[in-house]
């Protein structure tokens, strides 16, 4: 039961860690979360492509809890010409 209840509280620790980074990054600039975002799980996709970008964008906001509005996106949108 000892290692379980090890297991359970490193789990918790870090799913509490996982939050705060998620509260944090909600208050940063939409760029730099997406240009984060678009590093570590970017891979495969085509960013000049808008139908890959539009679904990174809507998966960057669904993992790091972050909302961008229509002009936030538009501006990442722009930024890789599209």
């Amino acid at each position: 039961m000892g290692m379980y209840s090890d297991i359970q509280e490193t789990v918790e620790e870090r799913l509490g860690r996982l939050e705060d980074e998620r509260r944090e990054r909600a208050n940063e600039d939409p760029w730099r979360v997406f240009q984060h975002y678009s590093r570590v799980n970017g891979e495969g996709f085509d960013l000049s492509a808008p139908e890959d970008l539009s679904f990174l964008v809507e998966m960057c906001e669904a993992e790091c809890g972050q909302h961008f509005s229509a002009q936030d996106k538009n501006a990442i949108k722009a930024r890789f010409g599209l």
